[in-house]
């Protein structure tokens, strides 16, 4: 199963938005813990997440148990348009993105490309330790 390749706002590889829970337990053969999130400032509900920690995958669902956000960390090795984001400045990657057309918001804690579903997160704010990936829309009415 390809678990490296962003399919920007529609998943990661064989991953979809909108698959259920179960559909991609089944996908996996590797074993996953599950951790429940408590609520965030933007999000008011907790959520029961599924963690792949060897493949560094976290996968997170909708209140009807769809796939709708997937957090990367080593050694997973997401890629987007042939570029190994986590094997790149935060700098290199803004510049990639917004040579090909897209807006990228940048922070203190990384940069985020809404109309790739895309965000980066670095605790230096040079080199990123996380990549996730969300469906179109994941933050419409949160307020972030």
């Amino acid at each position: 199963m390809d678990l490296t390749t962003i399919q920007p706002n529609r998943g990661l590889g064989a991953l979809r938005f909108g698959m259920s829970r179960p559909a991609v337990r089944q996908g996996f053969m590797d074993a996953h813990d599950t951790f429940t999130r408590a609520e965030q400032a933007f999000d008011e509900r907790d959520e029961e997440v599924d963690a792949y920690d060897a493949l560094g995958i976290h996968l997170h669902y909708d209140e009807d148990n769809a796939l709708e956000y997937i957090e990367l960390f080593p050694p997973a090795s997401p890629t987007w348009e042939g570029l190994h984001l986590l094997n790149l400045s935060l700098d290199d990657i803004e510049q990639a993105m917004t040579t090909r057309g897209h807006s990228v918001s940048r922070d203190d804690t990384g940069l985020d490309v809404r109309s790739l579903g895309i965000g980066v997160y670095s605790e230096n704010g040079l080199r990123p330790q996380a990549v996730s990936v969300y469906r179109e829309g994941y933050y419409e009415g949160l307020d972030v």
